[in-house]
């Protein structure tokens, strides 16, 4: 069973900025964005291989609550590889680090 990851954030910009910042870390790291789903407020996305691991699908989602945006990134194997015993550990700390990239480019 594919394992997931998730990290999340509460920022102060408005959540169009930070939808426009996620796109432009994805890219940038040269990730590939499949859609906007969910009307505008995700963007669904497949990390890029590298040599230690296999590519990840991935949704980041941004919301308004209590007047401040919330930005969530959840991500989980392909299911197209076996698990390995540590691949949600590693999907928390892939997905928190695109948090941090996004909030440092904020």
């Amino acid at each position: 069973m594919p394992a997931s990851g998730a990290a999340t954030a509460v920022l102060e910009s408005p959540p169009e900025t930070v939808l426009a910042v996620v796109r432009k870390v994805l890219t940038s790291g040269k990730h590939t964005i499949d859609e906007e789903v969910g009307g505008s407020d995700q963007i669904a996305f497949v990390t890029k291989r590298t040599m230690l691991s296999w590519p990840l699908d991935g949704v980041a989602t941004v919301v308004v609550v209590d007047g401040k945006t919330s930005l969530s990134i959840l991500l989980r194997e392909q299911g197209k590889h076996d698990a390995a015993l540590m691949d949600g550990v590693k999907n928390k700390k892939k997905a928190q680090k695109l948090v941090d990239e996004v909030t440092a480019a904020l």
